[in-house]
């Protein structure tokens, strides 16, 4: 009898520690899948928020909330379901504020429908051989070009675009033709299907050449002086010639530090400026220059030496 009951307790306390391993598997893989879903789901929220931080960028940053579908729709994010169930986040509402996004509790399935039909509205400009210019700087009478992203739209998709600001834009067949703009416009456009949508823009258009003022000469140094009023005078590039031939290939012109001199000659002086917009002066004549060497210098120069003169022709 004394051996049965021995027996029985060895077999209870036997399956007590199976059950206590059991306990404890089942207790690691539920802590394994919490962690797991815990970093995935950090994963797809973290993706989210940049994905809402990027769509707020791209708008200007006028927008302080966004949703989950409109940013699928919109190509920012690649998935809007949740991870176990798969339910779609659609409607679910992104908060922004310094550029800090916080993914909350509320659902708003009508703010969602209204956002996913504002496209993301990409604005560049095109020179005379297409290719895209910094849109961010000053420039001259380029062409616009209109892309959305995730081609919700196309831009033949446009009807009409409008400027609104504190002066007329005039747009001929997309190509900004006004002399000068130096202002913030809100662009609007609207499409074939009915809907508008409006972006703010900034647009630093210099379509006026730099004017030649005067040609100074200090010594051995000259320098022909050019003024823009509005995007600025950039670069000043020059031609010298002992013949007197104006020159009529812009190419010709260099930077007055690549220039060279021989000794005792008399070189006529042309110059060309472009502004900070692109835009060059027309080619002009500012005089003569001489350089004369000191008794230690010989052969050529660039006029690091010796003494100008300037022409009063």
């Amino acid at each position: 009898m004394g051996n049965k009951k021995n027996n029985k307790k060895k077999n209870n306390k036997k399956k007590n520690n199976n059950k206590r391993i059991v306990y404890i598997v089942i207790i690691i893989i539920l802590v394994i899948l919490i962690s797991l879903y815990l970093i995935f789901n950090t994963l797809l929220y973290s993706k989210i928020k940049k994905g809402a931080i990027r769509w707020y960028e791209d708008h200007n940053e006028i927008y302080d909330k966004i949703s989950i579908g409109a940013l699928k729709v919109n190509g920012y994010i690649d998935n809007n379901k949740s991870l176990i169930l798969r339910k779609n986040l659609d409607c679910k509402i992104i908060k922004i504020k310094d550029k800090k996004a916080v993914i909350t509790r509320k659902y708003d399935c009508e703010y969602d429908k209204k956002a996913k039909d504002v496209p993301t509205i990409f604005v560049n400009f095109l020179d005379d051989n297409g290719k895209v210019v910094n849109a961010s700087g000053w420039m001259r009478n380029y062409k616009l070009s209109i892309s959305f992203k995730n081609d919700i739209y196309k831009e033949s998709d446009i009807k009409t675009i409008k400027f609104y600001g504190n002066e007329d834009v005039i747009l001929e067949n997309n190509v900004i033709k006004n002399n000068v703009l130096d202002d913030k416009y809100i662009m609007e456009l609207c499409m074939n299907d009915g809907k508008c949508f409006d972006k703010d823009i900034y647009l630093m258009v210099d379509n006026t050449p730099p004017i030649y003022q005067n040609f100074e000469v200090d010594g051995n140094y000259f320098e022909a002086k050019y003024i823009d009023e509005e995007s600025g005078v950039g670069e000043v590039y020059y031609y010298i010639n002992e013949d007197n031939i104006a020159p009529t290939d812009t190419a010709l012109f260099t930077k007055r530090n690549n220039l060279r001199f021989e000794k005792d000659k008399t070189y006529y002086v042309w110059a060309i400026a472009s502004n900070y917009a692109g835009v060059s002066s027309e080619i002009n004549y500012v005089g003569t220059y001489k350089f004369e060497y000191d008794d230690a210098q010989s052969g050529s120069s660039n006029g690091s030496g010796g003494s100008a003169t300037k022409s009063k022709e």
